[in-house]
């Protein structure tokens, strides 16, 4: 723990004997810092090589395992899959899509950052700083899981329309 004394200037009081000349007035306060920083709530959202798919389980733990050792924590994470990306990076017009929000102080940020630059499977990367954490599922898992359950009900309804013509 640190502690910083800081001298703050207050004003000009006359002097008590002739009350002419002005001495300036100081008041000192002692502030004590704590050497621990901050934890902050990010957003990370990752594009990864296609090629790379396969891996993707394992740089997630990897991701989370460099959090956690930092008393960080992991919120939310989300596998979007593959997606076609608006525009082609280095003649690749599909990728595969990670996003997780964190809780980490700003070494293991930096440390993450550091791991996406320097890893050839990451085509992109984008950290957003929030102001709280945010546990509930994206907006993208959550269209995912209406499309899937609108496909499953497009099957009943075919098998029940099957079923009633055989009858």
């Amino acid at each position: 723990m640190k502690i910083e004394t800081i001298a703050i200037h207050g004003g000009y009081e006359p002097e008590e004997t002739t009350k002419s000349v002005a001495v300036p007035i100081y008041q000192t306060a002692s502030y004590a810092f704590d050497d621990t920083q901050l934890m902050r709530h990010y957003e990370i959202t990752l594009i990864v090589h296609p090629d790379q798919s396969s891996q993707v389980t394992t740089m997630i733990e990897k991701y989370k395992e460099l959090i956690t050792s930092g008393k960080g924590i992991v919120h939310r994470d989300e596998d979007w899959g593959r997606k076609h990306l608006a525009y082609p990076i280095n003649k690749i017009y599909k990728a595969h899509y990670l996003m997780m929000n964190i809780e980490c102080d700003k070494d293991t940020l930096d440390k993450l950052n550091y791991n996406f630059r320097f890893n050839d499977a990451i085509l992109r990367n984008l950290i957003i700083s929030k102001s709280e954490a945010i546990t509930e599922p994206s907006i993208m898992v959550a269209e995912a899981g209406k499309d899937s359950d609108k496909v499953k009900d497009q099957g009943k309804d075919k098998a029940k329309g099957q079923d009633s013509e055989k009858k």
